[in-house]
């Protein structure tokens, strides 16, 4: 499995990769977010306020690991800002990370 997904990699181009790792990692930080809630509800509230707090800093953490060599990590919408201003991503990139952020979380919440 790992070789199939490093040869389709391997063809994409670098935009095309962290588009990818936009959407992956949103979609990460989404279901971590939502699923602890739902897991909390399920158990008639007894992990509590704690484990909904802390299963999305567990997605972030996931997603900085997984994809912070290929697009710098940022999940919040201010730290794009932040590297569009200081010119870290140019302004055709903002578009694909907000692009890949808005849809899979459109598509999460048509799908619950």
């Amino acid at each position: 499995m790992q070789q199939i997904l490093l040869k389709i990699t391997q063809r994409l181009t670098t935009k095309q990769r962290k588009f990818l790792a936009e959407i992956t990692r949103t979609f990460i930080v989404v279901v971590f977010a939502t699923g602890s809630v739902v897991i909390d509800a399920k158990l008639n509230g007894l992990l509590g306020v704690p484990f909904i707090a802390f299963a999305p800093f567990i997605g972030v953490a996931i997603g900085v690991y997984l994809f912070g060599k290929i697009s710098m990590a940022h999940f919040n919408p201010a730290v794009t800002l932040g590297f569009l201003i200081t010119r870290h991503i140019k302004k055709s990139q903002l578009v694909l990370y907000f692009y890949g952020r808005n849809n899979w979380c459109i598509a999460w919440k048509s799908i619950c």
